[in-house]
């Protein structure tokens, strides 16, 4: 039988929590960034017109990061559940690789070792022919027959 190889639940169920740690930082970001933009309160320079408009761009762009965060996280729980599965190699190679990128990953300290380790797992042998069977605990299939020609 298939069954689903050692090395894979762990680095699946990893890159679950890198996920969801994503996300709740990426939503803390997000929220914390638009309230900085919209009551600055002392932290905006006073200066002049450059200063501000530094000031509200370096706050749009760390704001997009944390979206980016935001949006890839979804895809890499996701990902990782498939992983876990051996239901789509594609998207556990997906969720990896995400988990490495740093402005997709505002977890990147952790988010990167899992995922490189999560790369090293998929492309073993033996984890690749999980996959190649779905996950599925079937046998594989017969080999073909040879009729002799009459």
């Amino acid at each position: 039988m298939n069954q689903r190889p050692a090395q894979l639940q762990p680095v699946a169920i990893l890159l679950i929590i890198t996920g969801a740690f994503n996300a709740a930082l990426g939503l803390l970001g997000v929220v914390s960034g638009l309230y900085q933009i919209v009551n600055p309160g002392g932290r905006a320079p006073t200066g002049s017109e450059a200063e501000r408009f530094g000031y509200v761009t370096g706050q749009l762009i760390g704001l997009l990061i944390f979206f980016l965060s935001v949006v890839a996280a979804p895809v890499i729980i996701y990902g990782a559940v498939k992983m876990l599965y051996g239901s789509s190699y594609n998207w556990a190679k997906t969720a990896a690789v995400l988990a490495i990128i740093p402005f997709t990953s505002c977890c990147f300290l952790i988010g990167a070792p899992i995922g490189i380790w999560a790369l090293v797992a998929l492309n073993k042998p033996e984890v690749k022919m999980f996959f190649g069977r779905d996950g599925g605990d079937h046998p594989p299939p017969p080999p073909p027959q040879y009729y002799p020609p009459t």
